[in-house]
C-alpha cells in the first residue's frame, strides 16, 4: 500500500511539474512584450527623395551643394531619376517599436543647354546611411500600420559635365519622416510607405520575416 502511494505521488508531482512548465511556456508566449518575429529585412523603391527634390526644384536657390547649379544659365532643363533605392533592417524591441536603419542610394541626371547650344549632363550620386524609430499603430501576423522617422547622413557627389573643377563630393543631413505606412503579408510581405526625405515621398518594396518560434497572436 505504501509502495503504491510513493507511486502515486511521485505520478502527481511528475504531471504537475509537466503542467506548470508547459503553462509557463503558453503564459511567455501569449503575454510576450515582443511577438515574434524580431528581426525583418526589405527593400524597397521610391519617388522622389530630397535631394532629387532639392536638385531639380529648387537649384535657384542657390545654397550649399546647389549653388554650382545656380550659377549655370541653364535651358531646356529635363530630369531623370533613378531611386531612391533603399535596403532596410528592422529589430523588435517591444512589440509596437523597432529599431533599424537603411542603406539609400539615388541618382539625378541634369540635361540642359548652355549658351552655345551644346547639351550636357550633370549627374548626381546620394548614398544615405539612415537610423531609423517605427512606431506601429497595428500590428499582426498578416498586417501592420505604422509610422517611422530617421536621421544620419548623405555623401553627396556632384559630376557637371561642363567644366570639371565645380565636381565635388560634400556630406550634408539625411532624414526621413513617414507617418503612415502599411506591410500586407506574413512571412513575405507588400510594404507602402508615405513621407518626405531620403528614401522619397512614397515608397514601395517588399521584406522578410524569419518564423524560427511562433507569433504569439495566432
Amino acid at each position: 500500500m505504501e509502495l503504491v502511494l510513493k507511486s502515486s505521488l511521485y505520478k502527481l508531482a511528475l504531471f504537475t511539474g509537466i503542467s506548470l512548465l508547459s503553462y509557463q511556456q503558453s503564459f511567455a508566449r501569449t503575454y510576450s512584450t515582443c511577438p515574434y518575429p524580431q528581426h525583418e529585412v526589405g527593400v524597397g523603391y521610391g519617388y522622389l527623395s530630397n535631394d532629387q527634390l532639392a536638385i531639380s526644384f529648387l537649384n535657384s536657390i542657390g545654397i550649399g551643394i546647389l549653388k554650382p547649379i545656380a550659377d549655370l544659365d541653364l535651358k531646356n532643363e529635363s530630369y531623370s531619376f533613378i531611386g531612391p533605392v533603399s535596403l532596410n533592417y528592422k529589430f523588435f524591441v517591444k512589440e509596437k517599436l523597432s529599431v533599424g536603419a537603411s542603406l539609400i542610394y539615388s541618382y539625378t541626371g541634369m540635361k540642359y543647354e548652355n549658351q552655345a547650344g551644346a547639351t550636357l549632363t550633370n549627374k548626381f550620386h546620394a548614398a544615405s546611411v539612415l537610423p531609423r524609430l517605427d512606431f506601429y499603430y497595428v500590428r499582426n501576423p498578416k498586417f501592420a500600420l505604422y509610422g517611422a522617422i530617421g536621421a544620419g547622413v548623405m555623401i553627396l557627389n556632384s559630376q557637371y559635365e561642363s567644366s570639371s573643377e565645380l565636381n565635388d563630393t560634400g556630406v550634408t543631413f539625411a532624414y526621413q519622416i513617414t507617418p503612415i505606412a502599411m506591410r500586407i503579408g506574413r512571412d513575405f510581405g507588400f510594404v507602402l510607405e508615405l513621407g518626405l526625405g531620403s528614401q522619397g515621398l512614397g515608397n514601395a518594396g517588399f521584406s522578410y520575416r524569419h518564423y524560427d518560434r511562433p507569433w504569439s497572436f495566432n
